[in-house]
């Protein structure tokens, strides 16, 4: 191999863990919407969802609204457990290995996201219903998710045999960037796309969801 093909194929393994981590990141927010469904659906709420929000098609009760934003988290439990185990039986040596390393990251990474903008905004959103059920406020469901984040890291990388050092560590904020770029692109797409085609509808008194532009 010459030089210049050496160099090239360097910069080609150095793309391949992001772009897995962009394409489990995309997966695994459709799942986190589809957990949502699910919560919806199992109260016999009729709901639908696009890339990344999940909508009830029918007026709903607080409580409904609750357990139904709460299957959106709890499908990320779900996704970072199946990673961790993923990581667990094919440690790095394999590709399957990097590919369970990148879906507990991407599910890292929306607990910290989601973390952050309720931290900037003062308010938890979907958060602050869905913690309510277990009698947390959204700054308790922030401490839940930033201790479940670094469990799942901590785990992750004793798992696969990794050190963990000060230069991995500074590596994360560089992927919560990348996740979050990620993230806004996809929602604004799905802003312009997708969620005029579904209807508004409220939440108990006087809250509305979905507020259609048009």
């Amino acid at each position: 191999m010459t030089p210049s093909q050496d160099r090239w194929t360097g910069i080609i393994d150095s793309l391949r863990f992001p772009a897995l981590f962009l394409l489990l990141a995309f997966f695994s927010a459709l799942l986190h919407e589809l957990g949502h469904c699910i919560f919806y659906w199992v109260q016999g709420i009729p709901a639908g969802m696009s890339l990344v929000k999940e909508y009830p098609l029918r007026d709903i009760t607080d409580l409904e609204y609750a357990v139904g934003s709460a299957g959106g988290p709890l499908s990320n439990v779900v996704q970072i457990s199946i990673g961790l185990i993923w990581v667990q039986r094919a440690r790095l040596n394999s590709r399957s290995g990097r590919w369970g390393l990148a879906f507990v990251l991407a599910n890292v990474c929306y607990f910290i996201v989601r973390s952050g903008i309720a931290l900037l905004s003062g308010e938890g959103g979907e958060v602050t219903d869905a913690a309510s059920l277990v009698g947390l406020s959204y700054q308790g469901a922030i401490v839940l998710f930033i201790f479940i984040s670094v469990g799942a890291l901590v785990w992750v990388m004793r798992a696969a045999r990794l050190r963990i050092t000060w230069r991995r560590v500074f590596q994360l904020p560089g992927v919560v960037i990348l996740y979050f770029i990620f993230l806004v692109a996809v929602q604004t797409f799905d802003r312009a796309v997708f969620w005029d085609h579904f209807p508004t509808i409220e939440i108990g008194e006087g809250r509305l969801y979905n507020e259609l532009r048009r």
